[in-house]
């Protein structure tokens, strides 16, 4: 598994030898980014009465990220870690959001485009 690890500007390539996506060392340090990310993102929702959710990495196929909003738990695919800072943020901010609107209504969109104006641009660089 090849993924990046993020200090203020710099981006830091890492390479595992062999089929490591379930070892432990790795799911550490990809947790220990993301959960980085989380940190800086949360107080942006905090402000809506969002208690500091859980924070899952694993393997996931067809989405980015998922939310489970009654149980507080934020799942976020271990391959986001191959994507630029920016997108991790918005896969994280976007799944806070849920916590507010747990669907993907107008509000929740309006919700997201005041926390974070370049949504849509970030999307689309996670699809590129």
């Amino acid at each position: 598994i090849e993924f990046v690890e993020y200090t203020e500007d710099k981006v830091v390539l890492v390479k595992l030898k062999g089929s490591c996506h379930g070892c432990p060392h790795a799911q550490a340090t990809i947790k220990g980014v993301i959960e980085k990310i989380l940190k800086e993102q949360y107080p942006l929702i905090a402000a809506y009465g969002v208690p500091m959710p859980t924070l899952r990495i694993r393997q996931m196929k067809s989405c980015w990220g998922s939310c489970l909003y009654r149980k507080g738990i934020v799942t976020l695919n271990n391959r986001l870690m191959l994507k630029s800072r920016r997108c991790m943020e918005y896969v994280v901010l976007h799944e806070l959001c849920h916590f507010v609107h747990p669907n993907h209504s107008r509000e929740f969109y309006g919700l997201l485009g005041t926390l974070m104006p370049d949504w849509k641009e970030r999307r689309e660089e996670l699809k590129g």
